[in-house]
């Protein structure tokens, strides 16, 4: 873990930004972890057992995903985005 933290680009003397891999697996290829650019999201493939063993660590935030599943932001079954009430959202009798 101390040298993944080690992982990024100095921009300066004093300012040092972090960057995780976008791509990582070991020299077996047993596994693979993708870290989504353009999303908050890290997809994880790998064995049954390793992604069940993952599932059930309270420590990560993991769901089951499918080809076809979305990743943006709205599509979080675990935490999902608030939608507005419309009843709030309609335009008060006085201003139509």
């Amino acid at each position: 873990m101390e040298a993944a933290l080690q992982i990024g680009c100095w921009h300066g003397p004093e300012w040092f930004v972090p960057q995780s891999p976008n791509l990582f697996w070991p020299a077996d290829r047993a596994w693979c972890v993708a870290s989504e650019i353009d999303f908050d999201s890290t997809l994880l493939g790998g064995t049954t057992e390793l992604v069940d063993a993952i599932l059930r660590t309270p420590a990560f935030d993991s769901w089951p995903v499918q080809p076809d599943d979305s990743l943006a932001y709205d599509a979080d079954r675990i935490n999902p985005v608030a939608q507005p009430d419309p009843v709030s959202q309609a335009p008060a009798a006085d201003e139509e």
